[in-house]
């Protein structure tokens, strides 16, 4: 090994990429074929028809509830014209938003939308990056929406209180409160998707009746009505922007959050048949019902509002119910149909709340569920601090679904898409469509982020520009670090992680050992070790791993049926009385304890072989030739696994030894590979195609580096300042970098001839000359402070404080 040279640090950044996770079994249909030819796992049962397709979208869009949800805005900042005239504009560019969507989802229909378009639309480079800020915009999107209804809701019911009973005070805690118990209580109804489907099925009809109920009623019982000059003329402008053009194009706001998430059947494509058609259908019959339900309504109410001062500085905060009140006359009246709107409002905010594990009795994403009502909780609390908390989650509905809907847009557009085609495609006019909905959608987001009421104040601010800045913020630092707690089983994604001496907390702790040929399983040998997927749970305490098969990709044994439960494995067993037999991993032999009967079952019985679950408990391998060269341990304090993994776990730490022990990772503690170096082993391929990073199988994934390699060069790195590892050898690699992870066997693309193309110039070791290299061996180095008690977290920073003048040589003893 060359003598290593220190050099000036310079900062590197742990990085992530996604992985893709395999579902349970499934009856293949047309659909789920198509579904599984785009890379994914068919989740959900193809339960809802097109025309309840049609009703959910429509209702979660809902634009003449956004009309009267939104008229304070619409009418105050831009007055009628606003409102009239802008429900026309955003109409027609709604209709190019429909068209490009339609295109897109006729081309790729599946439940991720926008994110998966973009990670197959996008320049390879900034794929990964734009498909995970567009998922996380799709997100935020839905939260927005569903805390603007609560808010919404909640003002409606005070409103009501205090058009009742004049003396009563609104605060806005009350505000959150009553919109916190309709939040929850939707997230509780959603946990039954066939009754909301059912319900929204006919909601669409009823919807359309209490549209055609306030057209008629509201004239017909208000006193006084205005004239057509009020209504299509009229500029009354009481924002405060001296700008009337200003003033209009804020105003906007109103208009276009009456058609705000008109993607949503966009993300049901799994839910129904015949997607790639049914969907575009069901984005423009959206956009047309929900125009002609908005725009007549809106004319409507501006024909009932003579009296616009009264009107819009009504004590209830709430113009709408007093328009309500002025028609009707009577306090109760006005207040029992403001009522009404709310339990309807509630009915359609249920629909908001559907996101996409899936609960197999439940057929609904439980989990999503409740972290999105978790969000809405939080996120509503700005009615506490701004007096137009509606107005900033309202442009939130507009700009973060407009930022889904700009990059697929522009994207769809570059020459090398154009043959991303679907039954449903209109082309020049789908080629314009994509053009005005990028066009737009950038306006949308500069424009609705300006302050509706001029001076601006800390109490009526539009805080979308925070909201915005938060997201932005996750979106840059959610980085990953990987574990395996079963070796070569598919790898865990994780933000943080205990660092200890013998590899990461639970990493490569457990193994399947072949029986027949007492040899240990690797995916190079058996390709079809890749079909597992892992998952942590820490709610088993004291923590297990799931493991799942992916049984649909069983294609050589068509009759062969397999239990499709998925098996937990604690991560501590209890070794008590299990029996204990030694292995020999690459001449390194130990002993670890068979897990029994149930495990090696499960296993065998997929594989079909006999095989055995291994767990290493506190022993511990030792690691051979110049591996570890140059690194000597001492005792190691340890300690438990947040405070949840018994202190036994870390025994095998607790011996002396003049040489570095490990898991059963293969050679080392660590590996570590550079985002630079596995952009550049992408670039050896077709522009669509992209090799899965976990097929590297590296621990730590490090972003900034200059070059691609130069961790070849690495020699030491530093963790938070406080931990450092010693990078000792390069990783020669096997045939398991040709195996395609969606079927467990040899890949036939490109990717499945990537060894071949990393040994013409990555052949670059002579102590294994016939093996391309690519990543760094690694072990922390136990004098480091800190050592079992730091926790790396994503986006921590990585400093390389020294370097070799040459590669390092592999010297390993020879079987």
């Amino acid at each position: 090994m060359a003598p290593p040279v220190v050099e000036k640090p310079f900062d590197h950044t742990l990085n992530r990429r996604p992985s893709v996770s395999n579902g349970e079994n499934a009856e293949i249909s047309d659909d789920a074929a198509r579904l599984m030819a785009m890379g994914y796992q068919p989740q959900m049962r193809r339960d809802i028809s097109t025309l309840q397709l049609i009703g959910v979208a429509f209702m979660v869009t809902a634009s003449w509830l956004g009309v009267l949800g939104g008229f304070t805005t619409g009418v105050v900042v831009g007055g009628s014209v606003c409102l009239i005239y802008g429900l026309i504009i955003v109409g027609v560019f709604s209709t190019f938003f429909a068209i490009t969507l339609g295109e897109l989802a006729s081309a790729m229909p599946t439940a991720g939308g926008q994110y998966y378009w973009v990670s197959v639309l996008a320049p390879r480079r900034l794929s990964r990056p734009s498909a995970f800020f567009t998922g996380l915009c799709n997100l935020a999107g839905g939260v927005v929406a569903t805390a603007g209804s609560s808010v919404l809701l909640g003002n409606m019911v005070l409103a009501c209180v205090k058009l009742y009973q004049p003396s009563f005070v609104i605060h806005a805690w009350q505000n959150w409160l009553i919109g916190l118990a309709f939040n929850w209580t939707a997230c509780s109804v959603n946990m039954s998707k066939k009754t909301v489907a059912r319900t929204l099925s006919v909601g669409m009809f009823i919807s359309i009746a209490v549209v055609i109920g306030l057209v008629i009623s509201i004239p017909a019982t208000s006193p006084k009505h205005t004239d057509a000059k009020f209504i299509f003329t009229s500029t009354e402008n009481v924002s405060g922007w001296n700008s009337e053009g200003m003033a209009f194009l804020v105003g906007l706001i109103n208009a276009n959050y009456s058609f705000g998430l008109i993607d949503t059947s966009v993300h049901l494509a799994e839910d129904v048949t015949n997607p790639e058609k049914t969907v575009p259908k069901a984005l423009l019959l959206t956009v047309a019902i929900s125009f002609f339900t908005a725009w007549p309504l809106a004319i409507l109410l501006m024909y009932c509002l003579s009296d616009f001062e009264a009107i819009v500085s009504t004590p209830t905060g709430l113009p709408l119910l007093e328009l309500f009140n002025f028609a009707f006359r009577d306090n109760k009246a006005a207040a029992v149909a403001m009522l009404a709107l709310v339990a309807f409002c509630y009915s359609i905010a249920m629909a908001s709340l559907h996101a996409y594990i899936v609960h197999p009795a439940l057929n609904v994403p439980i989990y999503a569920l409740i972290l999105c009502a978790t969000l809405v909780s939080i996120l509503s609390t700005l009615v506490m601090a701004s007096t137009t908390a509606f107005n900033s989650l309202a442009a939130g509905v507009i700009i973060f679904p407009s930022l889904t809907y700009t990059l697929p847009a522009i994207y769809s557009l570059l020459p090398s898409n154009k043959h991303i085609k679907g039954p449903f495609n209109l082309g020049a006019i789908g080629t314009f469509s994509k053009v005005m909905t990028a066009a737009f959608c950038i306006f949308a987001i500069v424009i609705y982020s300006f302050p509706y009421f001029m001076p601006a104040t800390a109490s009526n601010m539009n805080y979308v520009s925070a909201i915005l800045g938060i997201f932005c913020v996750w979106a840059v630092g959610d980085w990953f670090i990987y574990t395996y707690p079963i070796k070569s089983l598919r790898g865990v994604r994780l933000e943080s992680i205990r660092a200890l001496p013998t590899g990461f907390a639970y990493d490569r702790h457990f193994m399947l050992w072949d029986v027949g040929k007492k040899e240990s399983l690797h995916v190079g040998v058996r390709s079809s070790l890749c079909l597992f997927t892992t998952s942590l749970t820490p709610e088993h305490k004291p923590g297990s791993i799931k493991v799942q098969y992916g049984l649909s990709h069983t294609f050589d044994e068509p009759n062969r049926h397999v239990d499709p439960s998925p098996l937990m494995v604690p991560l501590v067993p209890n070794v008590k009385g299990l029996p204990q037999v030694t292995v020999t991993m690459h001449l390194s032999p130990c002993l670890a304890f068979d897990m029994g009967k149930e495990y090696n079952d499960w296993f065998s019985d997929r594989l079909g072989f006999s095989v055995k679950l291994l767990y290493i408990g506190d022993h511990r391998r030792k690691v051979l030739g110049n591996m570890g060269h140059g690194i000597s341990f001492n005792t190691v304090q340890a300690e438990p696994w947040l405070a949840i993994i018994p202190a036994t776990f870390f025994l095998g730490m607790l011996k002396k030894s003049k040489k570095p022990l490990i898991t059963f990772a293969d050679l080392a503690a660590y590996l570590v590979i550079s985002q630079k170096s596995y952009d550049d082993v992408n670039e050896r391929l077709p522009d669509k195609e992209e090799m899965d990073i976990t097929k590297f199988r590296a621990n730590i994934i490090v972003s900034g580096a200059q070059e691609a390699y130069e961790e070849d060069f690495w020699a030491e790195l530093q963790f938070r300042g406080s931990i450092t590892m010693k990078l000792t050898q390069n990783c020669a690699r096997c045939s398991s970098l040709n195996v395609d992870y969606a079927t467990g066997k040899a890949g036939t693309s490109e990717a499945g001839k990537m060894l071949k193309k990393l040994s013409k110039d990555r052949r670059v070791d002579p102590g294994v000359k016939w093996s391309p290299v690519f990543g760094r061996y690694g072990f922390i180095i136990p004098g480091s402070s800190s050592v079992g008690s730091v926790i790396l977290n994503v986006g921590n920073k990585v400093e390389v404080t020294k370097r070799n003048s040459q590669r390092t040589i592999t010297d390993y003893p020879k079987a």
